[in-house]
């Protein structure tokens, strides 16, 4: 069984931040859409992507690599969930 989302949402959290290098006053809410607030681009999408798969122990498909699912760290979450249940 997959850890909890709230952990999950906190862990994905945090490597946005270190990616993004943003400043640790910079709210980063569930629903925040990381590109239209500049928080993310696609250079840092690809370093967070390999972060991911490395803390998670996955790996997302090109059926997974959309940008809806990358939009918000919600979204994100969501993603990463699923791949590790179908993984399970």
């Amino acid at each position: 069984m997959s850890e909890p989302y709230s952990t999950t949402l906190q862990k994905v959290t945090a490597l946005i931040r270190e990616v993004s290098q943003a400043p640790d006053d910079l709210v980063i809410d569930p629903h925040t859409n990381l590109f239209s607030e500049r928080i993310l681009d696609s250079v840092m999408l690809i370093d967070l992507l390999n972060k991911i798969e490395t803390e998670f122990s996955i790996k997302v498909t090109t059926k997974e690599f959309i940008p809806e699912n990358f939009s918000t760290t919600d979204l994100l979450t969501q993603a990463i969930l699923r791949i590790k249940d179908a993984k399970e």
